[in-house]
């Protein structure tokens, strides 16, 4: 200005170029790219690069503490979101639609708080942990404690099996040879279905049907025509009676 008391615009031969606002930097060009002060307003914003083989590409978003969320890639085809701290050990955790709304997955019209849509092939969602740990499922009404886990469907990689409970509880266990336990979590070795365990008072089997209809327990040696019911245990409603049949 008039008195040389306010600058406007900086620039160095070979060097830097400082754009000013009442007096103070919003814009300065570095020997690394553009470093702008204050908000950035923008009707659309397109951010692209050239990766060299051995290097991540990123975006960086920056507060005054030193915490920082970066949008990064690199040549490998890989991209990510990360949220930390100044130190870049402690992390942050990504809140996606907090406010609310949903999160679509392969579309832009999600039908639940997260929609995952693959068209052409299979839909997947991978959990891997180590092999001595869990890969869980869990649901819960409650954010401590056992409220985060009222329901859950678990794979123990550590034994090979896969474990449904409720009441934070488990209650069913399919083992890594196939065996179905019902409410205990070892199989007694004599067969693949075990229900109950030594603490029940009294374990039951309840099977209904119509007032014509029939409950029927099954014994074959096969898959396919009478041999799937060579021997049985049918109560028809229809009459009341209990038959047992075998050869049949």
């Amino acid at each position: 200005n008039a008195d040389n008391s306010e600058n406007y615009l900086f620039a160095a031969n070979n060097g830097a170029v400082s754009l000013y606002y009442d007096n103070a930097v919003k814009l300065a060009t570095t020997s690394t790219g553009v470093t702008v002060t204050g908000s950035l307003v923008s009707s659309g914003l397109n951010v692209s690069a050239t990766y060299a083989s051995d290097t991540t590409e990123q975006v960086r978003f920056q507060d005054n503490t030193g915490s920082k969320l970066d949008f990064f890639g690199n040549a490998d085809g890989d991209k990510g979101i990360q949220a930390y701290a100044d130190d870049g050990s402690t992390f942050y955790n990504l809140n996606l639609q907090p406010l609310g709304g949903s999160v679509g997955i392969g579309t832009s019209s999600p039908v639940r708080q997260l929609s995952l849509v693959k068209s052409g092939t299979n839909a997947e969602i991978s959990l891997i942990s180590d092999s001595d740990r869990q890969c869980s499922l869990l649901m819960g009404d409650g954010t401590s404690g056992s409220n985060v886990y009222r329901g859950y469907l678990q794979y123990d990689n550590n034994t090979d099996a896969m474990l449904l409970a409720t009441s934070a509880t488990e209650r069913m266990r399919i083992d890594s040879s196939g065996n179905v336990n019902i409410g205990s979590t070892s199989n007694a070795g004599f067969g693949p279905l075990q229900l109950g365990n030594t603490s029940s008072a009294s374990t039951i089997i309840q099977m209904l049907g119509s007032t014509s209809g029939n409950n029927t327990i099954h014994f074959g040696d096969a898959t396919s025509g009478s041999a799937r019911y060579r021997g049985y245990i049918q109560y028809a409603h229809g009459n009341d009676s209990l038959q047992f049949g075998t050869v049949a």
